[in-house]
């Protein structure tokens, strides 16, 4: 009887040099050579840059062949040592047990002797378990241990630094007088012109997030974790740009250079942000792009190219926007080539596009060009900025909430010792809230100033883009959607735009 065998491989932390996984596969197949049986490599599970910690049928490759799918390819699981397998004997033992269930056979080559099938080799197996857990757990305490040393401090306590950002190694003098290397954070030239395009698409150009994520996975961008693990060489993991990673980037105060713990800001003993870094955004950056995300927050969907309709285009069915397909085609009769563009629903890589929802690009632009020039044409063009408040609605919000922390804080007993401390704080906080309180309140937001040309005069010189920025601007829409079998369309364009761009002509905010 043929035996399958499926070898087990796993190293922790994968570098370019590493020779670990070439040399359990060495071991592994030395000992398929010399086995009297008849047998045959199943497969190999290879693991890399994969804790021990990680349960089995969670990890990457070994999950894959743990399945009930999966595990009709195998009859026996080889691996060089019990801590390749696994770091953690709780797993080790669940994972016997289910060795045991599904009549497989674990080998273990440095430990022949391992009996699995007797009550007696199970409680060897476990006490041999404890040792590689008991390493992990001094593993995980030192990590932890440096830390809790590093976390009130500029170093960068280890791993991924953040998009944005990079590490540098530096010199400080330690507690016991001499130099000792350390690593900080600092800004990393190239992402940080990426996020500021991003950032560029979402104010200027008023595009969700989802089309930004597309953009990026278009032009080949790297992942945050994925441009780390370039840089040092690792290998990448199969990810992609998404709406909700990339929200969370563009939303985290960690682009202000604040130091995170758990996903959450640190803060000082008085409330303010723990800042390590400098920022990758100045104060009045962040308040425009967040006031941006606020004001024009979608959810996912997916365009393929920035196409002339982007941000004006949408199919009404399903409320995304509509798509650019562009298909050249030869002529029967001689070499010359032709180009057909149409629009049409394209849905996303969770949604399937609508059936029937597409026109001809030609008609959808001749269209939409003809509804804007004959509503607005004449009117002047209105000029888009960003008008930061004079409310200091943040400062008191920053204020308030190190009001709160102080209260906590002597609730829980931190003040104790020094309640003139407490009380100085208090004082200071509370009357710089009143102070700023009584200023007169101009809230952030876009405001619209006209120009001296007219939309007609514009569009006659503008681009395709130059178009779509404008009827973006405008709030123009151009719907496509189906009536029974036949597709149909809408053009909206704001009752009040007219009235809108005439106020904005005095420099009167949009309302939030």
């Amino acid at each position: 009887m043929t035996v399958r065998v499926l070898f087990a491989e796993r190293i922790s932390f994968d570098k370019k040099d590493s020779g670990s996984i070439e040399t359990q596969d060495r071991k592994l197949l030395a000992r398929l050579d010399e086995d009297p049986r008849e047998v045959v490599l199943a497969g190999r599970a290879v693991d890399r840059s994969v804790s021990g910690d990680v349960d089995m049928p969670d990890r990457p490759a070994l999950g894959k062949w743990l399945t009930e799918v999966g595990r009709d390819s195998w009859d026996e699981l080889w691996v060089t040592t019990q801590d390749r397998l696994s770091r953690n004997d709780m797993h080790f033992m669940a994972f016997v047990f289910k060795i045991l269930k599904w009549g497989k056979t674990l080998i273990v080559l440095d430990d022949p002797s391992l009996d699995l099938t007797t009550p007696e080799g199970r409680a060897i197996a476990h006490v041999k378990a404890i040792g590689p857990h008991k390493e992990l757990e001094r593993i995980k305490g030192r990590v932890q241990d440096s830390h809790d040393t590093r976390r009130w401090t500029a170093r960068w306590h280890g791993g991924f630094p953040g998009y944005g950002y990079t590490t540098k190694t530096t010199v400080e003098v330690g507690e016991d007088g001499k130099p000792k290397e350390a690593k900080v954070l600092v800004l990393d030239e190239y992402s940080c012109g990426v996020l500021h395009e991003i950032k560029n698409w979402v104010v200027e150009e008023r595009l969700p997030i989802t089309i930004c994520a597309d953009r990026l996975i278009e032009r080949g961008e790297l992942t945050s974790g994925n441009l780390w693990r370039s840089r040092k060489e690792h290998p990448l993991r199969d990810e992609t740009w998404t709406y909700t990673g990339l929200r969370s980037i563009l939303r985290s105060p960690h682009l202000l250079g604040v130091k995170m713990r758990g996903g959450k800001p640190m803060t000082n003993r008085d409330g303010s942000y723990f800042v390590i870094a400098e920022p990758v955004f100045t104060p009045e950056e962040w308040e425009e792009l967040q006031s941006a995300l606020d004001e024009r927050s979608q959810t996912n969907s997916r365009v393929n190219g920035a196409s002339p309709l982007l941000g004006v285009g949408f199919c009404w069915e399903c409320k995304r926007p509509l798509g650019q397909k562009v298909t050249v085609r030869k002529s029967a009769k001689s070499d010359k080539e032709y180009s057909y563009r149409w629009y049409r629903c394209r849905g996303n890589k969770n949604t399937r596009a609508c059936v029937g929802v597409g026109m001809k690009a030609d008609i959808v632009e001749d269209l939409l060009e003809e509804r804007f020039l004959r509503e607005c044409g004449k009117e002047f063009v209105t000029e888009r900025t960003f008008q930061r408040g004079e409310n200091h609605a943040s400062e008191i919000k920053e204020l308030e909430r190190r009001i709160q922390r102080l209260r906590e804080d002597r609730e829980n007993g931190a003040y104790d010792e020094d309640p003139e401390y407490y009380a100085e704080k208090m004082n200071e906080y509370t009357t710089r809230k009143k102070e700023i309180s009584k200023v007169p309140v101009r809230e952030s937001g876009w405001v619209y100033n006209k120009l001296d040309v007219t939309y007609n005069e514009v569009w006659k010189k503008a681009d395709d883009q130059e178009k779509r920025k404008l009827m973006v601007a405008a709030g123009v829409e151009f719907r496509m959607f189906r009536n029974g079998d036949q597709v149909e369309w809408d053009i909206y364009i704001p009752e009040d735009i007219k009235t809108r761009m005439k106020e904005y002509a005095g420099g009167v905010n949009e309302e939030d």
